[in-house]
């Protein structure tokens, strides 16, 4: 048996999900950047507190700078 197409059509699978789940959080991003004049401010503090979450030992002021990094490069200064 054959089993190199499964796997090609399993990993484009993966791909596709990813790529779907990258999306929709590019579109709460945004969503939440339009969302009023804090909607910056509220995006980047969030990003810090899952950033946090995923690493404990950060101090607040690292994961704000790093979150900060992250929606400059993502989504601009403007």
């Amino acid at each position: 048996m054959d089993t190199s197409k499964f796997s090609v059509s399993t990993n484009l699978k993966q791909q596709r999900k990813q790529k779907g789940r990258n999306l929709a959080r590019h579109d709460r991003d945004v969503k939440m950047i339009n969302s009023g004049s804090l909607g910056p401010k509220r995006l980047v503090m969030n990003i810090a507190i899952d950033l946090q979450e995923m690493c404990p030992e950060l101090s607040d002021q690292d994961a704000q700078k790093m979150a900060l990094g992250y929606c400059i490069l993502n989504y601009g200064t403007n």
